[in-house]
């Protein structure tokens, strides 16, 4: 049995730093370690695809804020095309400086998400519910069943593939 404690302390801090930095080597550096210790943890929960799940996630996110950030976000000096100014929104200057800060935004949300999801290896949901106040007992209830929720959708839909 984990620390529930240390690991709140540990989610804390990490994402502290995630969301204050947007550095990214820093980020890099510290999205290594993150994908490190969560293969650690999901090897000693026999999840063999988990850092691959992670990192398709990682760069799905990365896509698609750097695209989105892009299209929206016409400010910079090095431009890469130009759309026309009578599309709604996305027309306009698309550069490389909205480019590179999308992908930074990319990296702190999969930062983010992989932080959660080592999170949720490290502690079962009785050790996450019991960390919440028994003035909020319902509210514990719902994370409860939220947090089961999904991570038995996806074992359901893990099993099925490998069935058929």
């Amino acid at each position: 049995m984990r620390n529930s404690k240390a690991w709140i302390i540990w989610l804390v801090t990490t994402t502290g730093i995630i969301l204050s930095n947007r550095n990214p080597f820093y980020l890099s550096v510290l999205l290594i370690g993150l994908l490190t210790l969560g293969s650690k943890l999901a090897r000693e929960k026999h999840q063999k695809s988990w850092v691959l799940n992670n990192i398709r996630f990682l760069g799905t996110m990365i896509f698609l804020s750097a695209l989105i950030n892009a299209l929206f976000t016409h400010r910079g000096d090095s431009l890469f095309f130009n759309l026309p100014e009578s599309w709604l929104l996305i027309g306009g200057r698309i550069t490389f400086e909205s480019l590179i800060y999308g992908v930074i935004n990319g990296l702190v949300i999969g930062s983010l998400y992989i932080a959660f999801n080592i999170f949720n290896l490290a502690l079962n949901v009785k050790q996450i519910t019991a960390l919440i106040p028994k003035i909020f007992h319902p509210i514990a209830i719902t994370i409860s069943i939220a947090l089961t929720f999904f991570p038995s959708v996806q074992q359901r839909a893990r099993d099925i593939k490998e069935h058929s």
